[in-house]
């Protein structure tokens, strides 16, 4: 028997997967597999404002030393197990490739990969910063397909499928997507380097600090000295300010797993961008650093890229 705790978040799931295909139908949009994507991020975006500022005693903060000593709190595990809980109820045989739940393999030949950061900026939340992000990227057959990104503190949802774009839809103080809920579609700056914005990876330690500061001077360089240089804490939120036309480039080379990637790099794609690796490629699960830009400085940026993170494998190798 189902537990009364169990049958309101099945409500909860039905109700919202009612609302999101309501309102992306219109749109072109109502693809399952997307609309899944989102209620599962809309969920786990209410768990993580649902226990933002809470008692260090309550968020039971573990320092995961696998991961870079990277941090874990009970709002990345509540917010994994309700998104996985929506996958699996709408995509029972998919695989799902979840930070902190670790990789479930696909069942019965499915062709579904999610991949979900639940919380994307721990270190952030656990200080009650506000950049958080919650993300999931649904891959078929091992390609880009879909992804959907909530911004719980910025009351905003990401969403973007291959071909269609990105869209990007404002949420009520609760995280509701209503009918009438704002929505545009993204689209990449279309400014030079010079007088632009880079976005780079927040984490520096003795892999990262030499060549990171390597690579950002060469950029002050390649911008006739006239950059800002910004960090919030979260990459996929980073990744988010290139595909919303706020920043012209992201770096992120503390890569934690594939979702770090995926959904924020589909975002940047679809709104008219480039998100590759060191060597110009597609980025996938062996991807250890990976370039965000507006596409008409991706080459020149690449370059610096490619010479200062040659023989780089990872953070925490």
């Amino acid at each position: 028997m189902a537990s009364p705790d169990r049958d309101i978040e099945l409500l909860e799931q039905a109700d919202l997967l009612d609302q999101i295909h309501e309102r992306f139908q219109n749109i072109g949009l109502s693809d399952p597999r997307l609309t899944t994507a989102t209620a599962a991020v809309i969920l786990g975006g209410r768990k993580v404002l649902a226990i933002h500022g809470a008692s260090p005693e309550m968020l039971q903060v573990v320092f995961k030393a696998e991961a870079g000593k990277t941090p874990r709190t009970v709002a990345d595990l509540e917010s994994g197990r309700v998104g996985k809980a929506v996958i699996r109820q709408q995509f029972p045989n998919a695989r799902i490739n979840e930070e902190e739940t670790g990789d479930e393999e696909a069942l019965e030949g499915s062709r579904d990969a999610h991949h979900v950061d639940p919380l994307d900026g721990t270190s952030s939340f656990a200080r009650e910063l506000r950049y958080s992000t919650v993300a999931d990227a649904v891959y078929v057959d091992g390609k880009p397909y879909a992804a959907a990104i909530c911004h719980p503190y910025e009351r905003e949802l990401v969403v973007a499928q291959v071909g269609k774009g990105a869209h990007l839809f404002a949420l009520d103080e609760n995280l509701v997507l209503s009918f009438v809920s704002r929505r545009r579609q993204l689209e990449v700056s279309k400014s030079s380097l010079d007088g632009g914005i880079a976005f780079v990876d927040a984490l520096f330690n003795a892999n990262t600090s030499p060549r990171k500061f390597a690579f950002m001077a060469d950029l002050v360089k390649l911008s006739n000295n006239n950059l800002g240089f910004r960090m919030s804490g979260s990459n996929i939120d980073q990744q988010l300010k290139v595909a919303k036309g706020s920043a012209e480039i992201t770096l992120t080379d503390a890569v934690g797993g594939f979702f770090d990637l995926a959904a924020g790099g589909l975002a940047i794609i679809e709104a008219g961008g480039k998100f590759t690796d060191k060597f110009g490629d597609p980025v996938d699960e062996t991807t250890q650093v990976a370039l965000g830009t507006n596409g008409t400085i991706h080459d020149d940026v690449l370059d610096i890229l490619t010479r200062h993170y040659f023989g780089y494998d990872g953070f925490n190798k």
